[in-house]
């Protein structure tokens, strides 16, 4: 953006149209995407600060386009503040009592006969009739 600014600048009024179509194609079809794959805050004020630039230089309103990015930082920072603590595995070290390791064995056996049994054989909880 700063060489189509500068004094200097080689662009033409047929180029700086060209970027105004393309800068207006962009907010059209490629804006939502690009927002929503943009993840940290760094990017997104990365995606402010150019489309802002950019915007400036074609005289088109973006502010609607920074707010949906402000938006989307608060976002990220509600994301951070609202989770709650993942939950972590807490085994034992102890090992399973003689009893315990029976039942669990049993329990899968369960599982896998009845997995492979038709349904119409499967017994239902509480039925007395298969």
């Amino acid at each position: 953006m700063e060489y189509a600014q500068g004094q200097v600048s080689r662009w033409t009024d047929e180029d700086r149209h060209t970027l105004e179509r393309s800068f207006d194609t962009y907010l059209d079809r490629e804006f939502d995407s690009e927002l929503a794959d943009t993840g940290t805050e760094e990017e997104l004020e990365g995606l402010r600060a150019r489309l802002g630039d950019i915007g400036d230089y074609c005289g088109t309103d973006v502010q609607i386009y920074r707010d949906q990015i402000e938006q989307r930082i608060g976002d990220l920072h509600s994301d951070d503040d609202d989770s709650p603590p993942v939950r972590q595995w807490q085994g034992t070290n102890e090992p399973m009592s003689e009893h315990q390791q029976e039942a669990e064995v049993r329990r899968l056996l369960m599982d896998c006969r009845t997995a492979r049994m038709p349904s119409s054989r499967r017994r239902r909880p509480g039925s007395l009739y298969g």
